[in-house]
């Protein structure tokens, strides 16, 4: 393959040019040249893995028969009325393209998932199972969503063979997200709610709740704190009871690597002390209510001498004045504190006409020019050469004040 330009080659074996390196049109001939070297002997998923390989646009996505010699050290991990998940070893292993050579090679011994269909699965049935897998887009960044197809012949069972990392090694499912099963973690929670109490009920119900809504692995596991896991507290807002301090063991992380949680010890946090909070449980309660798991409240904790409840934020991602988590934590942005600040300039500031004094307040009251588009915007993804949407991306808001379209606002956009 020679340097053609910037992300261009140009293929020796063609004298086509293609990016990044990957010759699409000799990748097709070298598999048609190799169909009929490996077949199912059903002619339904003959005809799908060679229409797959056909029809490939990315250098990773080539979809195999594989003979069920190939796997060894089969384990099952779970199943359900109709299939069965394994974990295994293909000695083969998947191909891999080599931009050096260009050309593919085989990744051996490499662990993968195997999804096993009970023999009662009809082809057609089967082959819509295997299509729904192989086309389902953006679950996998960086690398293919299926290698293949394979069939057991003690149990005539036909098996989907999924990478490594698809499903979960605990339950057999399918991933929510990439190495993070909701099911597994929600189940290793409610095990410990045993573990620990803050003494009152309705805090625990409260907080066993927000744990159990957790849909993504960032999400924040909201737990109740000893306050003995605190040391070095200072105080940094004298009116509002905010202190800074060091959380021992800190909070909950999830580790792709590991598929597990673990705590970033030793992490600065916020405390927000709520004063005579023990006579007013279902005030408080409402507040924390209040505040999303997707971002920095981390917990609970109780004052021993004087009982008061305590807010537990992540520094830096918490509002120094008033405690409260940021409106938008990637600019610092705390809404209520800027409606404070408004409403003591506005005393400061007045013009001499009302009206005009009202307009300014009214204005400054309704700040609300960011906003998360939960979608998000469409990038361009280099690794699989589409368009995908970066979710829940901050963004402005530039409000018109018309619900008519003119030329006006037309010509702006």
């Amino acid at each position: 393959m020679s340097y053609y330009s910037e992300c261009v080659y140009k293929c020796e074996r063609c004298g086509n040019y293609a990016p990044s390196g990957w010759c699409k049109s000799c990748q097709i001939n070298d598999l048609e040249k190799n169909s009929t070297i490996r077949m199912s002997g059903n002619e339904q998923i003959d005809n799908f893995i060679q229409k797959a390989q056909l029809e490939i646009n990315n250098y990773n996505n080539i979809v195999e028969w594989i003979p069920y010699d190939q796997f060894n050290n089969i384990k099952e991990l779970g199943k359900d009325e109709l299939t069965t998940i394994y974990s295994a070893i293909w000695k083969n292993g998947p191909l891999q393209y080599d931009y050096n050579k260009c050309e593919y090679s085989r990744q051996q011994n490499n662990k993968v998932n195997l999804k096993s269909y009970n023999s009662k699965y009809y082809t057609y049935e089967f082959l819509s199972q295997v299509y729904v897998a192989y086309s389902t887009g953006n679950v996998r960044e960086f690398g293919p969503n299926i290698y293949g197809i394979s069939q057991n012949p003690h149990a005539e069972s036909y098996i989907i063979v999924f990478p490594n990392g698809y499903h979960c090694d605990k339950c057999g499912k399918k991933f929510t997200v990439e190495k993070w099963c909701r099911s597994c973690q929600i189940s290793d929670l409610e095990k410990k709610f045993t573990n620990w109490t803050s003494g009152n009920e309705k805090i625990d119900n409260l907080i066993q709740e927000r744990q159990l809504r957790i849909n993504f692995y960032t999400d924040f596991i909201v737990e109740w704190i000893p306050y003995d896991q605190f040391k070095n507290i200072e105080k940094v807002n004298f009116t509002d009871g905010i202190y800074s301090t060091i959380w021992k063991d800190g909070p909950l992380y999830y580790d792709n690597s590991k598929c597990s949680y673990l705590r970033k010890q030793n992490k600065t946090v916020n405390l927000k002390y709520l004063h005579n909070s023990q006579n007013i449980i279902d005030e408080f309660l409402n507040e924390i209510k209040t505040y999303s798991i997707s971002k920095s409240f981390c917990g609970m904790s109780q004052k021993l001498d004087t009982k008061d409840y305590i807010l537990v934020f992540l520094q830096n991602e918490t509002c120094d004045k008033c405690g409260r988590q940021f409106t938008y934590e990637n600019t610092k942005y705390c809404k209520p504190c800027q409606i404070d600040d408004s409403g003591k300039i506005s005393t400061n500031r007045i013009s001499g006409n009302k009206e005009i004094d009202n307009l300014i307040q009214e204005m400054q009251l309704n700040i609300n020019n960011h906003a998360r588009w939960k979608d998000g915007p469409l990038e361009y993804n280099n690794s699989e050469w589409k368009y995908l949407r970066k979710q829940n991306n901050i963004v402005n808001l530039k409000v018109y004040n018309s619900q008519s379209i003119s030329n006006e606002f037309i010509n702006e956009v």
